[in-house]
């Protein structure tokens, strides 16, 4: 076989896996769709307005909408919705029910002086400080614990092994940093003509595409398990859209790579240092949003 004849198989081969990747991401986008269309918003409200029967049609409760336990809509929780999550751990239970409402109706969670009770009944939020009956309150509401806010204690070493975010906000690191690394690598391997430096590009690449795809999984776990299957939809779907479109990047980064080299000691070309460029803005927009959903940015 020619040298033409083997750069042919190298590209028909890096097609088939770009395709294959290009498929998985596909089916992944549709499964995990479908799967946050059973909205676990709608649930929510259905069984709070069973519970709560003398809500009125159109007040303040009605009209929050998810807003009742979110912070201008999913997936970040206010301070009842902390406390309605933290009583569904504790009862080791998926789905709101009556008994895990009533457990925290003697709570103040938004520190306002009057318990979530008093709140629901008077027609006003118990998750907004600023939203509460007229007058003072009567009695000095229980005010939340550290468990039941959620908050972990300090030096939980086996919380945070366990921890339901999956270790997503970790495995994360692994993927950038990795590709990072490598198109650094090629950058110098290109000043320097050293062949050194490739191969260890190449490596990293290779790495980083493996492990972008278990920071994909990690992800979809965490939504799964911290966010208890909030629906699937604003800065949470875009998320999860960009870490998919990131990973395959990182595959197409390395199919490209094994067509244009015969060896991995090759230096790569522009167009494979352009596309990884733009694959950073990706991977920036990506870690922008993550913030955002996480409360750091």
């Amino acid at each position: 076989m020619n040298a033409w004849s083997k750069r042919m198989a190298r590209a028909s081969a890096s097609l088939a896996l770009l395709r294959t990747v290009g498929t998985l991401a596909a089916v992944t986008i549709v499964l995990v769709g479908a799967s946050g269309s059973a909205s676990a918003r709608e649930k929510f409200l259905d069984q709070f307005k069973q519970v709560y029967t003398t809500m009125k049609s159109g007040g303040n409760l009605d009209n929050a909408s998810c807003d009742l336990c979110h912070l201008n809509g999913p997936p970040k929780l206010n301070k009842y919705g902390v406390s309605v999550k933290a009583a569904l751990e504790k009862a080791n239970a998926k789905d709101v029910t009556a008994d895990v409402l009533h457990s925290i109706e003697a709570l103040d969670s938004d520190g306002d002086g009057f318990s979530n009770g008093e709140e629901i009944t008077a027609d006003t939020l118990p998750g907004d400080e600023k939203s509460h009956p007229a007058g003072a309150p009567k009695v000095a509401a229980k005010p939340v614990s550290a468990s039941e806010s959620h908050e972990p204690s300090p030096f939980d070493v086996v919380g945070a092994i366990k921890a339901k975010h999956a270790q997503h906000p970790i495995i994360v690191h692994f993927p950038i940093g990795l590709f990072m690394a490598s198109l650094l690598f090629d950058i110098l391997a290109r000043l320097k003509k050293n062949e050194g430096l490739n191969a260890a590009a190449y490596y990293n690449i290779v790495f980083s595409a493996i492990t972008g795809v278990a920071s994909v999984i990690s992800g979809i776990v965490c939504w799964q398990w911290k966010l208890a299957g909030d629906p699937l939809v604003g800065n949470l779907k875009l998320h999860l859209i960009l870490g998919i479109v990131t990973s395959v990047l990182m595959f197409v980064l390395w199919g490209v790579r094994k067509s244009q080299t015969k060896k991995i000691t090759d230096p790569v070309t522009i167009g494979y240092l352009i596309l990884a460029l733009i694959t950073v803005v990706i991977i920036a927009l990506t870690g922008h949003v993550g913030g955002i959903l996480s409360g750091v940015v």
